[in-house]
């Protein structure tokens, strides 16, 4: 898509010279883009001309790490087989020593590629590294007590069920030796069962929405979303490990406080992701304002239902778009045009109708409000794939949201004090 751009030099920056300091002079290269349809956003990407990370980010995941070790062990093995080394030699030691050196080596590289990876206004201009955005956001970071979520007691329940497990192993490969090929076949389905029996367990002694506030100190981060969004959407390349998108928000929110949302009347267990509180059709309304009222962060994903329009318009009418958060699942196609312009509709009206006018892009990860009537949009190309990119695209937007805040409370903190000392002093 072909866009224009205009200067706008009064504009907020995302990237100051000094991350730390959540403060710094704005920048001239910044721009205001305008797409087609006359929309009002600027884009931020989070990763911006470093190739080397495109290279290396599935390697910097558990799962990416360990499929890289198995294909250069397999690959060590075949050339084991085809140069004739034999098992125990000198040569294989060399060999083994030369594929370990190998996989550290790789590994370190795509640690020092996350560490070094750049954000700012779509890929130029002044630049910040994503662990000074982490630095910056420190303040912000709540001490969350051990087990919030989840009640101590599925710890020991899951032993118990693995202490069983190898108790009958151990039981019947004595009593009963012809059952020996039984339970080797059988190895991977009980491993299989006790992993799923974890998942069940955790989700049985999810702690509810009133229980983890009531164990933390600070003020919730409150999600709102369509119910049909409570499942599905995962992201990872391998689909039986991967995560739903709420539970990759939680990963991404943790830090920041206690993360609570509405559950849904008459579900047996809480899903993994936000404590859930429970309430009637009749009475969600009134706890949702509660909620929001009091938060720190309200995250809302993006979706077409009516509860979610509700929710959006109380949040301008009580001016608490300071603190939204708006977020886009990994979608493709017509569910997220479809999206996009339900949350264009729901604008309408506002100082903000329109702002969101010719916005379509896959990589879109979350945007918010700016009180001149634009928004800032979040993008992050590949983060379907990674789950510690969506993290860091997340933290981006709180940077831009908090760090933006914490400037102009600093500023009306100075004015206040030199007001006082010209009233003191005549």
């Amino acid at each position: 898509m072909h866009c224009s751009s205009r200067p706008m030099p009064t504009s907020p920056r995302l990237a100051p010279s000094r991350a730390q300091s959540c403060q710094g002079n704005r920048s001239p290269r910044d721009r205001w883009r305008t797409e087609r349809g006359g929309g009002r956003f600027r884009i931020i990407d989070t990763v911006a001309k470093n190739l080397l990370f495109r290279w290396t980010s599935s390697i910097s995941t558990p799962v990416g790490a360990l499929v890289l070790g198995v294909v250069l062990f397999g690959l060590m093995f075949g050339i084991s087989h085809i140069a004739g080394i034999k098992r125990g030699s000198p040569q294989e030691d060399y060999l083994i020593d030369g594929v370990l050196g190998l996989l550290a080596l790789l590994i370190a590289l795509s640690w020092v590629s996350q560490i070094s990876r750049t954000v700012g206004p779509f890929g130029s201009g002044v630049q910040v590294r994503i662990r000074d955005v982490t630095a910056a956001l420190r303040k912000h970071r709540v001490k969350m007590p051990w087990f919030s979520y989840v009640r101590p007691a599925s710890v020991g329940t899951v032993a118990l069920m693995v202490c069983g497990l190898v108790t009958s192993f151990a039981l019947l490969a004595m009593y009963w030796p012809e059952a020996q090929h039984i339970l080797q076949r059988s190895t991977r389905l009980t491993l299989a069962a006790v992993v799923a029996g974890t998942f069940f367990v955790v989700r049985y002694f999810r702690r509810s929405a009133e229980a983890v506030l009531a164990a933390t100190s600070g003020p919730p981060i409150v999600l709102l979303r369509s119910f049909r969004d409570d499942t599905g959407h995962a992201g990872g390349p391998f689909k039986g490990l991967s995560w739903t998108f709420e539970q990759m928000l939680g990963f991404a929110l943790r830090p920041f406080g206690p993360l609570v949302a509405i559950g849904k009347p008459g579900e047996q267990l809480p899903p993994h992701g936000a404590a859930r509180t429970y309430r009637t059709n009749d009475t969600w309304q009134g706890i949702a304002l509660d909620l929001m009222a009091t938060a720190k962060l309200i995250v809302m994903i993006a979706g077409t239902t009516t509860g979610l329009q509700w929710e959006l318009d109380r949040i301008l009418e009580h001016d608490w778009q300071d603190k939204l958060l708006i977020v886009l699942p990994s979608l493709s196609g017509a569910d997220q045009d479809a999206r996009l312009r339900a949350l264009s509709r729901g604008l309408a009206g506002s100082r903000w109708q329109g702002c969101l006018s010719g916005l379509s892009d896959e990589d879109i990860v979350a945007m918010r409000l700016e009180p001149n009537g634009s928004a800032v949009v979040i993008r992050a190309h590949g983060y379907r794939r990674n789950t510690y990119l969506l993290r860091d695209a997340i933290r981006v937007a709180l940077y831009d949201l908090w760090c933006q805040a914490d400037a102009i409370d600093g500023a009306h903190t100075k004015a206040r004090i030199a007001a006082a000392d010209d009233e003191r002093f005549g």
